[in-house]
């Protein structure tokens, strides 16, 4: 993919205008660390390294090791990508299509062989990957087209920056893929914000209209019209029709699926009908009367800077917002502790760890004992190696179900 990568990186370099130097730096550093080949060649070793698996514990623990490497250099680069895209709008938005093109032809490059190996490959279909081909199709085909231009903010602003809400993407620098989730979501939109409002001398984003005032309702049905609706017919037909029986048959995923087996909404279209084609038809309804809500609500910012701009922190505060709901949930115990030392706190209720620590092993000797029918449990000791007693072949699941219902505990 590096490899690749290169040819289409220097013929962006080679595309820059001169008088864009002053700005270079910052991104030949990004460029240096992908193409430095010490680097690549580390950064390849540990991915294989994670990817690959091991089975004794000492390869176990190079395993995490190097997972936890890994979890660092993509939280180091994740920081620098937002600070280096928020340098980058304010100095010379003008040139944000450069940094947008470099960045969604790695990241999707390595997505597509990321989730081709799972057999989520199938999820490229769906419409925000289509919008970001359209943002693409636009900076390098089409950079004079108001109208082109005009279907790639409605949808740009629309379907696919409600998505970070409504999936709930995350700024998690250290994981990959919620990085990139923010990206598909949240670059378009951002790039459609350098287009409209700081075009520079690249983009004609309202051609010969200086004044640049255009019907936001006619914007609204020809996004409907020249992007929604063929998006949703063509779906349907390739992906829900004549896909079906390979997809079924290789066991792959689409959003469909995904969305119908994660969301309470999703869950009530699949058990809608018996006919799963019938459910499949409401889904597609159902995502374009959303689609068409926000696609109007995106064409009424066309004219209002302002607006377009509160709307653009709103989206990106969402996803920060949700990276801290996820970090506070995992370092929830320990930040709370370290609150309570840090500053004195006490928390007044007085909690016997130990007892309920003896509680809970107590419990559990009486459970195990139950399940391998042993009258007494006292039989169990602490140090009692629980494959001994058949605890490897225990529906762990179950178990686990059992455990947070009687003492209240979390993972």
């Amino acid at each position: 993919v590096i490899k690749k990568l290169i040819p289409i990186i220097l013929l962006i370099i080679l595309a820059i205008p001169t008088n864009l130097i002053g700005y270079l730096p910052p991104l030949f550093v990004v460029i240096s660390l992908i193409t430095d080949p010490d680097i690549v060649q580390s950064s390849l070793y540990l991915i294989n390294q994670v990817q690959s698996g091991f089975d004794d514990d000492q390869n176990t623990s190079i395993k995490m090791k190097n997972a936890k490497t890994l979890d660092a250099i993509s939280f180091t680069l994740g920081v620098f990508n937002v600070g280096f895209t928020c340098y980058l709008l304010g100095a010379a938005p003008q040139y944000f299509y450069l940094w947008h093109t470099f960045k969604m032809v790695t990241l999707l490059a390595i997505r597509w062989q990321f989730y081709h190996s799972k057999g989520d490959h199938y999820f490229f279909y769906d419409l925000c990957y289509w919008g970001n081909l359209l943002s693409l199709a636009y900076i390098w085909i089409f950079p004079n087209y108001p109208n082109i231009f005009q279907l790639l903010f409605v949808v740009a602003n629309g379907p696919l920056a409600w998505s970070i809400l409504a999936l709930d993407n995350s700024l998690i620098f250290h994981d990959r893929e919620s990085m990139t989730s923010v990206f598909i979501h949240a670059s378009p939109m951002l790039l459609s914000y350098s287009v409209r409002w700081y075009p520079g001398s690249v983009f004609l984003p309202c051609g010969d209209d200086f004044s640049c005032s255009v019907n936001p309702f006619l914007m609204f049905i020809k996004g409907v019209i020249f992007f929604y609706i063929p998006w949703i017919v063509g779906y349907f037909v390739w992906v829900f029709w004549i896909l079906d029986n390979r997809v079924k048959s290789k066991k792959y995923r689409t959003l469909y699926d995904y969305f119908t087996s994660t969301n309470s909404i999703g869950k009530k279209i699949r058990k809608f009908h018996n006919n799963d084609m019938v459910n499949k038809v409401l889904y597609l309804s159902m995502h374009l009367i959303a689609g068409s809500i926000v696609l109007f609500g995106a064409a009424l910012m066309w004219n209002n800077i302002y607006a377009h701009s509160l709307f653009v922190v709103f989206v990106m505060m969402n996803s920060a917002w949700n990276a801290g709901i996820h970090y506070f949930k995992i370092f929830a115990t320990s930040y709370e502790n370290d609150i309570l030392i840090k500053y004195g706190i006490s928390s007044n209720k007085n909690i016997d760890f130990s007892q309920i620590k003896e509680d809970i092993l107590e419990s559990i000797k009486v459970k195990i004992a139950d399940i391998k029918e042993i009258s007494d449990p006292n039989i169990l000791g602490i140090n009692t190696n629980f494959k001994d007693i058949g605890m490897d072949s225990l529906d762990t699941a179950a178990f686990k179900t059992w455990l947070e219902g009687e003492h209240n505990v979390g993972e």
